[in-house]
C-alpha cells in the first residue's frame, strides 16, 4: 500500500490484478501472482522517493492457505527486504495470529525511505 505526498493512495497487489508500474504512477510494481514458495517480488522506483509519504508492505494468504489451521505459522514464510547499498533483512511470518489472513510486515516513511518492522499486534 502506498500513500503519496499529493494525498493520493493505492495498493499494488495480485488481488484485482493491480500490478502497478515502475516508470509511471504508482512507481512500484508486483512481478506476478504466485502462491508457490518462490513467492512474489515487489519493486519500488527509488528515483521517486519524494513522491512517497509512506509505503506499507503487507502479505495476504490465498483461500487455500487460509484454510490451513496453523495459518502463516505453518508456512515457514519469510519476507526479504533489500535496498541498494543497504544490505537486506529477513522477517519471518511465523508470529502472526493463527486466524490472520493478512499481515503488515514493514513500512517505509518519507525521511530517506527508512524501513522499519511493523510492531506485533494481537487481537
Amino acid at each position: 500500500m502506498a500513500a503519496y505526498t499529493d494525498g493520493s493512495a493505492t495498493a499494488v497487489q495480485a488481488l484485482g490484478s493491480t500490478f502497478g508500474s515502475l516508470s509511471s504512477w504508482p512507481y512500484l510494481t508486483l512481478d506476478q501472482d504466485d502462491d508457490t514458495p518462490a513467492g512474489e517480488l515487489l519493486r519500488v522506483n527509488l528515483a521517486f522517493t519524494t513522491a512517497f509519504r509512506r509505503l506499507l508492505f503487507h502479505v495476504c494468504v490465498g483461500e487455500t492457505i487460509a484454510a490451513v489451521p496453523s495459518g502463516f505459522r505453518g508456512l515457514g514464510a519469510t519476507v526479504t527486504i533489500t535496498a541498494p547499498g543497504a544490505g537486506s533483512g529477513r522477517i519471518a511470518l511465523d508470529e502472526a495470529p493463527r486466524e490472520a489472513t493478512a499481515c503488515a510486515v514493514a513500512e517505509a516513511v518519507t525521511e530517506g525511505m527508512r524501513t522499519r518492522r511493523c510492531p506485533r499486534r494481537r487481537r
